[in-house]
């Protein structure tokens, strides 16, 4: 039975989980470090009970038959996307505080999405704090 009521119209929009890009833009530190989560929300896995509400049909023509795929990951575009994603990027920092706590801040605290602009008041931490971060999963 059609509804009418796609999936994305019934998710929430989620509660605001970082800074404004503009006071993180803003910090000023005497190293500078900018890094990107490569296509961040593929690298966010959902339940697999889940599966079947980011279930698609495609076929490249209306010859051919229809292909059908189960979406495993967050799905760019919906609702709910960027913060599923972001919520995932705070988890993990959260859960790495204890091994690797500068880069665990660093990362809950100078990401706008999926890009993060930070840095160190020295070369050597600097250095180690691109390296944690790189750990923190």
């Amino acid at each position: 039975m059609d509804s009418g009521v796609s999936l994305n119209e019934t998710q929430m929009l989620g509660e605001k989980l970082q800074r404004d890009l503009a006071e993180i833009i803003m910090r000023c530190h005497r190293i500078g470090i900018s890094c990107d989560i490569k296509m961040m929300f593929r690298q966010v896995r959902i339940i697999e009970s889940q599966y079947d509400l980011q279930r698609i049909f495609c076929r490249e023509s209306p010859r051919n038959r229809l292909k059908e795929y189960c979406l495993a990951v967050v799905t760019y575009g919906m609702t709910a996307s960027a913060y599923l994603a972001v919520r995932c990027l705070i988890q993990a920092a959260r859960e790495q505080m204890e091994y690797f706590p500068s880069a665990a801040r660093a990362i809950m605290d100078d990401f706008y999405m999926d890009d993060g602009i930070t840095g160190a008041s020295n070369e050597d931490e600097a250095i180690t704090l691109a390296k944690e971060m790189k750990l923190v999963r």
